[in-house]
């Protein structure tokens, strides 16, 4: 599934895809009211600190603790500026940092190097894009209209209902929505060249 950065406020309340906040050790993002949870407070939250009670209640969800490789401490940073330079969905939400510290995981068997490895890490986190959306031909985005009608997760954020919102592990989508995903893709290929020239720079 597939959720565009979003935000309320500011900080730990921008919502963001759900396989991303597990990296640096918290769950994807808890709305009490729309699910069966004890955790009482809308937010994201630290595994470590989770009872028994509380991991089992997350579902498939609680299996998650075991992907993180990044420090919890740096994931509001993350949040922020994913947010930040989505620009009102104006541009692709992409988070660039230099040195990232990795920390050990021995269920991927992933290595820290006793603390003292470092990677350059790029998340692209797909979004509404205006600028790629107002550049399609009226007619296409009709008809993604009346597709997304059908198909988003409606109620999940307040841009549910836009592309590419939508649950991309469907094998039946029409060929017009995989066409137009690919080319949202290398749009923002093309957006993004300097940082990812930057990325694989030696």
């Amino acid at each position: 599934d597939h959720n565009a950065p979003t935000s309320t406020a500011s900080g730990m309340n921008i919502v963001v895809d759900m396989w991303l906040p597990p990296l640096f050790g918290y769950t994807p993002y808890i709305q009490p009211k729309n699910e069966k949870t004890s955790l009482n407070e809308r937010g994201y939250h630290k595994y470590k600190d989770l009872n028994d009670k509380q991991l089992k209640d997350l579902g498939p969800r609680r299996y998650f603790q075991k992907n993180q490789i990044f420090p919890s401490d740096r994931f509001p940073d993350f949040l922020q500026r994913i947010y930040e330079n989505m620009d009102n969905y104006n541009k692709p939400a992409a988070f660039l940092e230099q040195e990232m510290p990795v920390l050990d995981n021995s269920w991927f068997d992933i290595s820290s190097h006793e603390g003292t490895r470092k990677i350059k890490l790029m998340i692209v986190h797909y979004n509404p894009l205006d600028s790629w959306y107002d550049r399609l031909d009226a007619n296409i985005r009709d008809k993604m209209k009346s597709y997304l009608k059908k198909n988003s997760k409606k109620g999940k954020t307040p841009v549910s209902d836009r592309f590419p919102n939508f649950n991309l592990l469907e094998t039946h989508m029409p060929p017009m929505a995989m066409n137009l995903l690919a080319h949202l893709t290398a749009n923002v290929v093309a957006e993004l060249r300097p940082e990812l020239d930057n990325l694989f720079e030696n």
